[in-house]
């Protein structure tokens, strides 16, 4: 007769690898921890899995315990014993490969195979008209669209206090017809203030509502009366659904226009006016970074770390974006783009190419745009604390703080708050970040809250930074090689020491003030900067073997190198520490902030040389925003602008170069 198994869950391997298993403790539980977490509240369900840890290791032990009393001296039940304990491990092994691909499969977003738009240019009109319609039935808007007369196409959008009038052109060339976009005018008139009519649908009078939507609508024309052999269903889809989607955020301003308490237009012209109010500054900054520099321009990613964000009104949807850090990938991009126009704007990158660049590309990885809008958000409210944010250091030497910093945004009273969204992948921070921006706000760490940080994330914000969220392993050390691209030194061998501080995603948070949007800007921007180091070179976990850190071809081996003592190491070895920051206190943040800094320690050239100890600092105060200190002494200009284009942790090869020449 066969005997039953036994549960995999009576024995110790089971019990250990139960800890280990993604429901145990989901790393994405962890993210859920920090108050700005976009299911904050919800932390009922961390602690019993807390207990669960804590309960399961004392059971274990004890278990090791009984264990160790026992004096098992045959080898038939020591290899029965072993044989037990493999097949329990194969057994659990296939179960957590099981529920990974379930996980997987969960998660996997759905195939989108495009829109399916008419093979013939027959229908184009009517079904073009059908699109319209369903994208304002889903925003709860009502339409109403006049037959064809001469040529032209009337169709009115309308909600309770917006309304959108449009206007097309049909031209039939044979049995086909050519649809094209004339004007859009949008208008609100609300019962508590004056009618308000947009002024221009022209997209050269400037951005607004109509000329955001009439970028969109004349690509989407474009897109589906092409060939199909050049046709992208898939952008035809995203366009569609940008459009859905702003009709619908326009409809909440609609909505709350209409009420009769701190109702009106100005939930219309809100994102206007503070992008006005916001570019005002941005002359002035522009201008006097650029005569610090002896430029004629201001180069655009030191704008961004010395001054304001970059405002950019209706950027995405109907709301308004801010360019806060632009990665050396992106910058270097953007200078070799052709301009568009604006030849004599103060900044290198015109804001058209700008503009353009970032609604169409998919963002190079530490570039950060951040989209203020009208959201459901579960975060406390907040009492703004004045505590030295934001510096502006560009301006605030010389002239008094900019008119918008204390501007007190609009309140709802309802179920939508005003929220900063960081993307979809959002901003990685440090705990002492994090906790900065939350002392700001004037929401004060609980001491239960940070128990329970520090005990279930004790890895470190470089692992979630170089990993990601999911399956996130802890490592003390990460390497990585560089190798210069004309070969002008030996390849260098990274090694970079994990920063001993955990970190959280920052996705949304909720603001009620330009006071609270400049404050959390600048300190993204710092760890933005620390960010962008990493993000230029690749990393792997030191302890998985040591591929590919070999012999480099072309190294001489010859006597006569040897012997003058000059001969080419196959690599430089350079040790990387990120500087640990000011312990956070519990209620205030720090008073005397450092600057964010990198040490690296490598030998100098030549046998016996002494190490050399270079270090990088964020500094804003400096022309370009950075410092560069070799053994305490300033270093060249030229390093400064390595480590302004994404090079900052090979300075140890600009170094063996600049020994070599002499």
């Amino acid at each position: 007769m066969d005997l039953p198994t036994p549960s995999p869950s009576t024995n110790i391997l089971s019990a250990i690898h139960g800890l280990n298993t993604l429901e145990a403790f989901p790393s994405s539980s962890m993210q859920e921890l920090h108050v700005f977490a976009e299911s904050h509240g919800d932390r009922t369900a961390v602690i019993p899995q807390l207990k669960n840890i804590l309960t399961t290791t004392s059971l274990v032990s004890m278990a090791l315990s009984s264990h160790s009393s026992l004096a098992v001296s045959d080898p038939k039940s020591v290899s029965l014993m072993r044989q037990h304990a493999g097949l329990i491990q194969e057994l659990n092994v296939a179960q957590t490969n099981l529920a990974l691909r379930m996980k997987a499969l969960k998660e996997r977003h759905s195939v989108d195979y495009g829109e399916d738009t008419p093979s013939s240019k027959v229908s184009l009109v009517a079904w073009f008209l059908d699109q319209m319609k369903s994208w304002a039935t889903a925003a709860e808007m009502q339409v109403f669209d006049e037959p064809e007369t001469d040529g032209k196409l009337n169709v009115v959008l309308a909600g309770k206090i917006l309304v959108l009038d449009v206007e097309f052109s049909v031209r039939r060339i044979g049995d086909e017809d050519e649809l094209d976009l004339i004007s859009l005018k949008s208008s609100h008139a609300s019962p508590l203030d004056a009618p308000a009519t947009s002024s221009s649908s022209s997209p050269t009078a400037g951005v607004s509502l109509d000329t955001f939507l009439i970028m969109i609508l004349r690509e989407y024309l474009a897109e589906i009366q092409k060939d199909q052999a050049d046709m992208d269903p898939a952008q035809v889809a995203r366009l569609g659904r940008s459009l859905q989607k702003s009709l619908q955020y326009i409809m909440k301003l609609d909505n709350l226009a209409q009420r009769k308490v701190e109702g009106g237009s100005r939930w219309f012209t809100e994102v206007d006016d503070l992008g006005s109010v916001a570019m005002q500054i941005v002359p002035r900054e522009a201008e006097m970074a650029a005569k610090s520099l002896g430029l004629a321009q201001a180069p655009l990613d030191i704008l961004l770390l010395r001054g304001h964000a970059l405002p950019l009104p209706y950027l995405h949807m109907p709301s308004l974006s801010f360019l806060v850090y632009l990665s050396p990938l992106c910058y270097l991009s953007l200078l070799r783009s052709p301009p568009f126009s604006e030849a004599s704007s103060m900044i290198d990158i015109p804001m058209d190419t700008l503009r353009s660049y970032l609604s169409r590309n998919t963002l190079a990885k530490g570039t950060v745009v951040a989209t203020l809008s009208l959201q459901r958000s579960s975060q406390p409210s907040h009492f703004t604390q004045a505590h030295g944010r934001p510096t502006f250091p560009l301006v605030s030497t010389v002239e008094p703080p900019d008119e918008n910093l204390d501007h007190i945004l609009p309140v709802d009273n309802g179920q939508d708050s005003w929220v900063l969204e960081f993307g979809p992948d959002g901003v990685v921070l440090s705990q002492s970040r994090m906790w900065e921006i939350q002392l700001l706000l004037g929401l004060t760490p609980s001491v239960d809250s940070m128990q329970i940080m520090s005990f279930a994330y004790t890895g470190s914000w470089v692992d979630l930074l170089i990993q990601g969220p999911t399956q996130m392993l802890y490592h003390e050390t990460y390497r990585a090689t560089y190798v210069s691209p004309t070969e002008s030194h030996p390849p260098l061998r990274l090694r970079l020491t994990a920063a001993q501080e955990p970190g959280f995603i920052l996705r949304k948070i909720r603001v009620q003030s330009m006071r609270d949007i400049w404050s959390i800007f600048e300190i993204v921007k710092e760890q933005s900067w620390y960010n962008n180091l990493l993000y230029s070179y690749h990393w792997i976990p030191e302890d998985i073997g040591n591929e590919g850190l070999g012999a480099v071809k072309g190294i001489s081996k010859d006597i006569d190198s040897l012997l003058n003592g000059d001969v080419t190491p196959k690599h430089i070895p350079v040790s990387i520490y990120i500087d640990p920051p000011i312990p956070p206190s519990l209620f205030q943040p720090p008073l005397h902030r450092e600057h964010p800094t990198v040490t690296m320690v490598f030998p100098s050239k030549g046998p016996g040389g002494p190490l050399i100890n270079a270090t990088i600092k964020l500094d804003t105060s400096s022309n370009s925003c950075v410092r560069v200190l070799i053994n305490g002494f300033p270093a060249p200009r030229s390093c400064e602008e390595a480590v302004r284009r994404g090079g900052g942790l090979a300075l140890a090869g600009r170094f063996w170069m600049e020994k070599s020449s002499h």
